[in-house]
Formats: C-alpha cells, structure tokens, sequence
C-alpha cells in the first residue's frame, strides 16, 4: 500500500461541456491515472441537466508490486461516482474503472467542474 506521500494524485475536470484537459497522474511508486481507451488526453462529455455520464480510468502499475489505490471524485457540484472507489492493482497491469456524473440540475454548459481524486 503507497504512503500517504504517495497516495494523493489529481486528475483534473472542467464540466459542463463537461470535462476538459486532463493531465496523466503518477504517483511516486509509479501507478499512474489517465482517461482509458485509445490514449486520450481528456475526459469531455455533456448532457442535459440531470443525465448520468459515463467514462472510465485507467490506474496502470508498471511496477513490480501491486498497489491499492482509492478514488474519489470532487468538484463545484458535480456529484462523481466509481465503480468501485478503491482498487487493487497486481504488478505490471492496469485496472479500468468505470465512473458516473450526473449533470446537477440547472447546469448550464461550461459552468461546472470537477477533479477525480487518487
């Protein structure tokens, strides 16, 4: 399990057009978080006020042990929610995550943010 120097990594969003550039995380012990599917840079959806968005992140560890790493989701009123909020990953494999966001009612596009949290 990473230290508690290790375990903060930040992905960040821009919601609504929902998100926007999205840096790759690594940690330290070297797992890293980035959008999957195809080498994305970003996650980017939209919605009308009220819909449930998919995505989904990859936690990738190149490493030679496993690392569990716990996810969470923040932000100006964009409730995040994971498929599953912590995740074992063995040595040299990734783990894709599937998360939801719901569109806060009355959300107008490009007014709302977020940050996914590792």
């Amino acid at each position: 399990m990473p230290s508690a120097q290790t375990v903060a990594r930040v992905l960040g969003l821009t919601a609504l057009t929902l998100f926007a550039t999205v840096p790759r995380a690594s940690a330290a012990t070297g797992w890293s978080l980035a959008p999957a599917g195809g080498g994305r840079p970003s996650f980017y959806a939209e919605g009308a006020p009220g819909s449930v968005l998919q995505d989904t992140v990859s936690v990738a560890n190149p490493g030679g042990h496993p690392v569990t790493v716990r996810l969470s989701g923040t932000g100006a009123g964009v409730p995040v929610t994971f498929a599953d909020p912590s995740v074992r990953v063995p040595a040299r494999t990734r783990a894709d995550v599937p998360f939801t966001v719901t569109v806060p009612t009355g959300a107008a596009p490009g007014d709302r943010s977020g940050t996914l949290v590792a």
